[in-house]
């Protein structure tokens, strides 16, 4: 996903943009050119990544709240 988003824009304004503010479904679609999504074991490794940005986004709710 990281060399893509070098040499592609537009898959690196998504990328920033589920980073900053995006959903799983965006993760999934940003994902699904390098396989499905939803096929196991890639599967856990989306699930992965969706729950380290969950982490990050809790953090940074939080950070903006004290």
């Amino acid at each position: 996903m990281e060399a893509r988003a070098a040499a592609d824009a537009d898959y690196s304004a998504a990328l920033l943009h589920y980073i900053l503010d995006g959903s799983t479904l965006e993760l999934r679609e940003l994902a699904r050119p390098f396989d499905d999504p939803m096929r196991s074991p890639f599967f856990n490794v989306v699930c992965s990544i969706d729950s380290a940005h969950l982490h990050f986004r809790l953090g940074r709710t939080q950070a903006r709240s004290a």
